[in-house]
């Protein structure tokens, strides 16, 4: 059962009988909230979900291990990165992509368009959870790469400064991370120490 503080919840469901490549293993579905605040998986996505993540605005993600016939998700203030990238010159970074990652090394399913820099190489990432996170960045061109840990409580805004440079060890973060062909191509062509 969920509050009722929105008319619609994203579900991202992981599926039990593999790894997920960043989020191309995943499941996804826009589940309805009734008047009280209750939502129901459709039984097809219920029967091969280990796990759902439930994101609403203003909100940090939360995790719903499943199957469960009935789950309360507590609901607790959304912690948020405010960043600045810029190249190795001082220009912003626009278009810049970000990828948030858990504890576990697990990208966290955000919003898309707020993981994208704008014209000024601003970018503002909601839904984060507190804890230990980890901030990958990559340039437009894929030239340059940021990777940053970070630990955030519950609520707090952190106001970040990178600057996107050559890097190969956070290149590689970033792709492993992101998953799909790319980064299998970038790995097959490290030396087996390097991974």
């Amino acid at each position: 059962m969920l509050p009722a503080v929105a008319g619609e919840v994203f579900l991202l469901a992981e599926t039990p009988s593999r790894d997920v490549w960043g989020l191309g293993g995943a499941v996804r579905a826009v589940v309805p909230l009734d008047r009280d605040g209750r939502c129901a998986l459709p039984p097809s996505l219920a029967a091969r979900a280990a796990r759902a993540v439930v994101s609403v605005p203003g909100y940090a993600l939360a995790s719903v291990p499943l199957p469960c016939p009935t789950a309360r998700v507590r609901l607790v203030p959304e912690s948020r990165l405010e960043c600045v990238l810029r190249d190795p010159d001082g220009r912003p970074e626009e278009d810049a992509y970000a990828l948030v990652l858990d504890g576990e090394g697990r990208p966290l399913p955000l919003p898309a368009l707020a993981l994208a820099s704008d014209a000024e190489g601003r970018l503002s990432v909601p839904r984060l959870p507190a804890g230990r996170l980890t901030l990958l960045v990559a340039s437009a061109d894929g030239q340059r790469h940021a990777q940053r840990g970070v630990a955030l409580a519950e609520g707090e805004r952190r106001a970040l400064d990178l600057v996107l440079l050559p890097d190969p060890q956070a290149a590689r973060a970033f792709w492993r991370a992101a998953g799909g062909p790319a980064a299998e191509a970038l790995l097959a062509e490290e030396p087996e120490g390097v991974r």
